[in-house]
């Protein structure tokens, strides 16, 4: 499929399953990657996404490896109109357990982790020039959502490993896109959302040192969702603030 600016497309993958299955037997990841803007030409974010379907997810230990996991990557453009209709038509049709959005930081040093988002003060157009109206993602939210993960745990698992990958906690995405999406997300559902922030590529790591990064906080995350019990049987998708009526078109 073609990959271009302004243009929503998704690669998929299922790991230890087949089609025939029922969807809910499967843990279902969705991750989104951006287009190119400004000086990015190539997205790091995109690059190291859409790797993930193809190279599969290592499941935490206090999962069954065997565990049905299905895999999705959206590419999503750099335009805020569309992802405001976008990633609640996301939530939607495919029910995730886990989001995650991950997008490129040209001053990250790291692999940086964001904890929470912000609803205001979006006042750099897009790559259509264009701004939110009234500078803001969601009119009436709150002015700031923290996810329910533990990023601090997320960012300890990856400089764990020693594997030549650096990750730091941060508190602000930037009001721009990332932050736009993050929040977007999070007020939907923020006990299964995260947001990773890549360096571009080559600064220093390239798309498969990325791609291995963001398959380790995946992992993570998976971990402390199933450690609230929060993938199977009754609690599966049953958050209280699980929001899709808020954003439904």
């Amino acid at each position: 499929m073609k990959v271009d600016g302004d243009r929503v497309h998704c690669i998929e993958n299922l790991f230890n399953g087949n089609e025939t299955q029922e969807n809910e037997s499967a843990v279902t990841v969705l991750l989104t990657g951006f287009g190119p803007f400004r000086d990015h030409v190539v997205n790091a974010s995109w690059e190291a996404v859409s790797r993930i379907p193809e190279r599969g997810i290592t499941l935490p230990q206090n999962i069954d490896p065997n565990t049905p996991i299905r895999i999705i990557a959206y590419h999503l453009p750099v335009v805020y109109r569309m992802v405001a209709d976008v990633v609640p038509e996301l939530w939607a049709k495919h029910q995730p357990d886990l989001m995650i959005h991950v997008g490129v930081s040209g001053i990250a040093k790291a692999i940086t982790i964001e904890q929470n988002a912000h609803n205001c003060g979006y006042s750099s157009p897009d790559v259509t020039d264009c701004i939110p109206a009234g500078n803001v993602c969601v009119i009436d939210g709150c002015d700031v959502i923290e996810s329910g993960f533990n990023m601090r745990d997320v960012v300890c698992n990856v400089n764990s490993r020693n594997c030549g990958i650096r990750a730091e906690l941060s508190y602000d995405p930037g009001r721009y896109l990332c932050d736009f999406t993050y929040y977007q997300s999070l007020s939907v559902n923020k006990n299964r959302t995260a947001f990773i922030h890549v360096p571009p590529l080559g600064k220093p790591w390239g798309a498969e040192e990325l791609a291995q990064a963001v398959s380790l906080c995946t992992s993570e995350l998976l971990r402390q969702l199933q450690e609230r019990n929060a993938l199977f049987g009754s609690n599966k998708g049953n958050d209280d603030d699980y929001k899709l009526e808020r954003n439904q078109l």
